[in-house]
């Protein structure tokens, strides 16, 4: 008998057993970075926090994009509401946002003649957007953000109602917002596809390691045994 056969017999299981656990590694980093992408899409909400206060500290520009998900408390609720079977729209004109909502707003009796106006927003009131009593009353909203023009039902009348009785000009229009209140962007859809698949090829790629290793190691556990009877023979 060759000599050399039994070491040769050892190395085969040891190579591939190698050669495996690179190929699952790299699927499992692979699909890892993917989950993390895809998580971010998934997880990414714009906090802009109390749209108030930060408009009083001197942002004048809401800090997030259209067709993100974001976060915007404190909102002023309009006296100019519009409403449909499903929906409640108003508009908050800090940072000109329509909001439109499933959730009941603030009733109107709520509102107070001494509402305390902050620092910074009394322009608001000289440019006769709001009324004073009308920061008794607020809203939070989060959701699909989404240009103005953009939103559902604005060839059905809510555009007439944002020209004549909010009384915007095109050039307010083109710079305003549209937050559609508990939805989520189509992309962040995508993304929990993408992720729970990318979860689920992870997991794969680990089972698959795990028989590869187990299958390669009675492999090797053979090889020795078998070596070990020709040199007893």
């Amino acid at each position: 008998m060759d000599p050399d056969a039994p070491a040769a017999s050892r190395e085969e299981p040891d190579r591939a057993l190698a050669l495996a656990r690179r190929r699952v590694t790299l699927r499992a980093a692979l699909g890892g970075v993917v989950v993390l992408v895809a998580a971010w899409a998934v997880l990414g909400i714009v906090d802009v926090g109390d749209v108030r206060a930060l408009r009083a500290s001197g942002v004048e520009t809401l800090p997030a994009s259209p067709g993100s998900y974001v976060r915007l408390e404190n909102l002023i609720v309009s006296r100019d509401e519009v409403r449909t079977r499903t929906y409640r729209f108003f508009f908050c004109p800090i940072y000109r946002v329509l909001v439109r909502t499933a959730r009941p707003l603030p009733e109107g009796s709520m509102r107070v003649a001494q509402a305390e106006v902050p620092e910074g927003l009394e322009y608001l009131i000289e440019r006769r957007k709001v009324f004073p009593e009308d920061f008794a009353l607020h809203f939070d909203a989060e959701g699909w953000l989404r240009p103005l023009r953009e939103v559902p039902g604005w060839d059905a009348g809510l555009g007439d109602w944002v020209r004549n009785d909010l009384k915007l000009s095109d050039e307010e229009i083109a710079s305003s917002f549209a937050l559609l209140d508990g939805e989520t962007p189509r992309g962040q859809v995508w993304a929990v596809v993408v992720l729970a698949s990318s979860v689920l090829a992870v997991l794969a790629s680990l089972a698959g390691l795990v028989v590869a290793v187990r299958a390669l190691r009675r492999a090797q556990a053979a090889g020795t045994q078998g070596a070990g009877g020709d040199g007893v023979t």
